[in-house]
């Protein structure tokens, strides 16, 4: 760009305006002069003003004096009485426009309109040329536009287009297009802002929450100051087996909320319940609970035997024609009046109608006050069950009894609490206690299946009649099923006893042939099957059910830590989020009984995304999950994975792991034989 010339000759500033006109007359050349409109001829139209204002504007633009020829200034004034500093006259004298010089005026501007359109870029602003006009002129710098005039402080110059029509039209063609392409991209960035948004506010529309429990084993007989070696009873019995392990300073010291070791207290049933009211559900809602069975304590029926053995041996007297017959336990072959009476007290305040002993009736009465405890806390939560080993009279036994039966139907459709989308056609008639949940509340694609699974169990009494009760129900799961697939629902399989081996008791838990022809059906609906839901086994776990000839993976069993601390576990229970009719997060809660002294408050111990960091629990996410912790032997992770699992004491670890994907016993025996797993630091190991 040249050097503007009034760099070069700048005016005085301590010219007045009358003087300013003279100054320039008196130092104007052909090389360093501006001239005033009103002071140019017709010749002078590539003076110097177009050279000295030319390099300030857009190339397309110069300033000239094609006006004059009219005898006109640019804004009506006239060349002959121009106002301003230019003139020999401090007085402004403005003539008015004649008709036809307005329209000459206006039909021009509208020949400038395409000029403007490329020198907006270099005159919207002005922010390069007003400085210098102002310097140069030593006038306030006023600037405006009109028509094919720049105004400065009200002096008027010319504005010429030299550009070639094709060059300009070539210009105003590009300046089009980047004023569309401009568009296209602000209305991009808005229509992306705006599902940004809409993800953003809706992420969580599609989300809800589930309550899943398990394995509460409320105890009838608990003392509060008993050994952990008495099951917290004062009965001994054939199932005081379970060692207390290092917590002996809970021995002696009365602990009202329960001992590790010891089936559940109803005081710590309750103050659990009211837990899980307040802890779920804050986020996404409540729409259902599962509960995965086993309510009563374990071993009633031996318990009560024990008492009513005892009984016998200190009357002499059966009682079986007697309710009035008072009961108390012997210690070493002495009646000991303060437990027998500690005993019946907690017995007569639990089954107020019974004085007799009787199994069926504590059993009985046992889960009615469990389902009642439930009910009041969530009389507005549809709760759906699995019936558990320790939900019949003798454990494991499933009975064909259809009073008994009754007697659960009634008890679970209490908890339904009128769902009505319950099928139960089934849990009477066909005495397994199945039904099906074809609509689950808020998941209108989504069913729940429960089946009774004590009938595949080896520890109950096979017979032809439980042979019948196995076969019926296995026809009736796929029945479901198919109906699922065929109205395109997901699935929640709901039952107690998982399939495959017991890390514990290093045991299979179904019989073979039931356990291969269920595996075989699931695995011809796994897109339909979302979970199998389990519990019975007191800790938290997850299995992946294999093909049996390839060993590939094709669904995800989850099993639910336990309410009761019968096996060492804190109590504890999970929320589920569900987002689109898929499981994709849990949170889980437990209560460190060793800090029950300060009362019941369960901790939210870990949440699934968070601590694996997977974005659900599909089968892809768990096989990594799995992957991690045993393939890839990261022992560091397995180590967080235990420690996250504060709700249990763990199997020994290779053991725990091998059951995960390993159905059968020779292949899991085969899996702890042959893998080096090795320990790991603060896995406890029993």
């Amino acid at each position: 760009m040249p050097t503007p010339i009034f760099s070069k000759n700048p005016l005085p500033r301590n010219l007045s305006d009358n003087s300013v006109s003279d100054y320039l007359l008196e130092h104007h050349d052909a090389s360093t002069s501006m001239t005033p409109v009103g002071l140019l001829s017709t010749a002078d139209e590539s003076s110097d003003v177009n050279r000295y204002i030319s390099p300030l504007l857009p190339e397309s633009a110069t300033l000239g004096s094609s006006r004059q020829a009219s005898g006109v200034a640019p804004g009506g004034v006239s060349s002959k009485s121009v106002s301003g500093p230019f003139s020999n006259s401090h007085h402004n004298h403005h003539h008015h426009r004649t008709k036809s010089e307005s329209s000459s005026l206006n039909h021009e501007d509208d020949d400038a309109e395409d000029l403007y359109a490329s020198l907006d870029g270099g005159l919207s602003g002005l922010g390069g040329i007003l400085p210098r006009l102002r310097r140069f002129f030593g006038g306030t710098g006023k600037v405006s536009r009109g028509g094919k005039h720049l105004a400065v402080d009200d002096h008027y110059y010319a504005i010429t287009d030299t550009t070639s029509p094709a060059k300009s039209k070539l210009k105003l063609l590009c300046q089009g297009l980047m004023c569309v392409c401009m568009l296209i991209f602000m209305i991009a960035f808005c229509v992306a802002a705006l599902v940004f948004w809409i993800q953003y506010a809706t992420k969580d529309r599609n989300k809800s929450s589930f309550l899943w429990f398990s394995d509460i084993h409320m105890e009838p007989y608990y003392n509060d100051t008993a050994s952990c070696f008495q099951m917290c009873r004062n009965q001994l019995t054939a199932w005081n087996t379970t060692p207390c392990g290092n917590y002996r300073e809970f021995r002696d010291v009365p602990k009202e909320y329960g001992r590790y070791g010891c089936n559940t207290p109803r005081e710590l049933l309750r103050a659990t319940l009211l837990e899980m009211k307040a802890k779920t559900g804050t986020k996404y809602g409540m729409n259902f609970g599962i509960y995965t069975g086993d309510i009563a304590a374990h071993g009633i029926s031996e318990v009560v035997k024990d008492m009513n053995d005892r009984r016998t041996i200190l009357t002499g007297f059966n009682g079986q024609n007697s309710e009035e017959e008072h009961v108390a336990p012997m210690t070493n072959g002495h009646y000991d009046e303060s437990l027998g009476l500690r005993s019946m007290s907690l017995h007569q305040s639990l089954f107020p109608s019974i004085t007799f002993i009787n199994a069926t009736e504590v059993v009985r009465e046992t889960l009615e006050t469990v389902v009642n405890d439930i009910h009041e806390v969530f009389h507005d939560l549809p709760i759906f069950l699995a019936i558990g080993n320790c939900d019949v009279v003798h454990d494991y036994q499933w009975t064909t009894d259809r009073k008994w039966i009754m007697e659960l139907h009634k008890l679970f459709k209490k908890l339904w609490n009128g769902w009505e989308y319950v099928d139960d056609s089934d849990f009477v008639t066909s005495r397994t206690g199945n039904y099906v949940v074809t609509q689950l509340p808020g998941l209108p694609n989504m069913r729940l299946i429960s089946f009774n699974a004590l009938v595949f169990s080896p520890l109950n009494h096979q017979n032809a009649e439980i042979t019948a009760l196995a076969n019926w129900s296995l026809s009736w799961i796929e029945k479901q099923l198919m109906e699922a697939e065929e109205e395109k629902q997901t699935v929640l399989l709901v039952y107690h006893i998982p399939v495959g081996m017991n890390a514990f008791s290093d045991t299979p838990q179904w019989i073979e042939d039931y356990e291969n022809r269920f595996l075989t059906m699931t695995q011809r609906y796994k897109n339909t099957v979302e979970s199998h839901l389990c519990g019975h086994f007191h800790y938290e776990s997850f299995k992946l059910l294999t093909d049996e000839e390839t060993k590939d993976p094709f669904a995800v069993l989850l099993v639910s830590p336990s309410v009761s601390p019968f096996f060492f576990s804190n109590p504890s229970f999970r929320e589920f989020v569900i987002d689109s009719d898929h499981i994709v997060d849990y949170y889980n809660y437990f209560f460190d009984l060793e800090q029950q002294d300060s009362g019941v408050h369960y901790t939210r111990q870990h949440q699934f995304q968070q601590a694996y960091q997977l974005p659900d629990l599909s089968l892809s996410s768990m096989y990594a999950l799995y992957e991690t912790l045993w393939i890839k032997k990261d022992f560091y992770t397995l180590a967080q994975y235990s420690f996250r699992r504060r709700s249990q004491f763990m199997p020994k670890t290779p053991e725990y792991m091998c059951s995960m994907t390993h159905q059968k016993k020779e292949d899991m025996h085969e899996c702890v034989h042959k893998k080096n797993v090795g320990v790991v630091p603060g896995v406890r190991m029993w």
